[in-house]
């Protein structure tokens, strides 16, 4: 058993064939096939099966033709994927997106009469700040559960302690370089989201005044678009 080709291009993945791999990588990470809003989320699963297994992982058969994996840094083999944990998080993502589009279109309408006006543009400004605080936090929690554990190896070494699990020094060392490296790419996409969240929250420059008996068609036309793009935003 290999892992699947990858496709190339995003909408060909998502309109890939469903392959008894990808299927069961889906059950594995949650995702309900007798549900069909769930099932707009297999490209996730197609996706997880193609991307190179993380630093020290390798995959193997065993003698019944099953798919296991190996960790040889720790020395250990797993029937489950090493990036499982990783995907569920992703695909937990993704309903939130899908519940962020629900609420922006139950708004939308709303939104679209304030065009002229700031209320509309202060409304979405609001809730893309919302959905970004929120992703902050989960994100957040996700890293302050890894540096716990990042600190819990380093005390252990420092103080010449035994590991929980049984493991060497060296392999609790190169496990614990390995979760550094996730907190550091966890932290990139951090700060691009507290970056985003300190530009939505930065004033304006003040516009200039405009003639309030002049109706600019072009000018309306292009608040409806801006109103729209940030619509598209919360949605992404």
């Amino acid at each position: 058993m290999t892992l699947e080709s990858p496709i190339a291009g995003g909408q060909e993945e998502k309109d890939a064939a469903l392959t008894p791999r990808t299927q069961e990588f889906a059950g594995h990470i949650g995702i309900d096939l007798n549900d069909p809003e769930d099932t707009n989320h297999l490209w996730l699963a197609r996706k997880a099966v193609r991307e190179p297994l993380p630093d020290g992982w390798s995959q193997h058969e065993d003698d019944d033709g099953f798919l296991f994996f190996y960790d040889a840094i720790l020395d250990k083999s797993s029937w489950e994927h090493p990036q499982e944990g990783y995907w569920k998080r992703i695909l937990e993502d993704e309903r939130r997106k899908a519940v962020r589009e629900n609420e922006v279109r139950s708004i939308e309408e709303q939104i679209a009469t304030m065009a002229e006006g700031e209320a509309g543009r202060q409304m979405l400004k609001e809730l893309k700040a919302r959905f970004i605080k929120a992703d902050v936090a989960a994100l957040e929690g996700q890293m302050m559960s890894t540096r716990s554990q990042v600190e819990s190896m380093q005390l252990n070494l420092m103080n010449n302690l035994p590991d929980e699990e049984g493991r060497t020094r060296e392999q609790v060392r190169k496990h614990m370089e390995r979760l550094k490296k996730e907190l550091r790419q966890t932290g990139e996409v951090m700060r691009g989201m507290l970056m985003r969240l300190e530009k939505l929250m930065k004033p304006e420059e003040d516009e200039p005044e405009v003639d309030p008996h002049k109706f600019d068609l072009d000018d309306q036309s292009k608040k409806k678009k801006d109103v729209r793009a940030l619509c598209v935003y919360v949605c992404e």
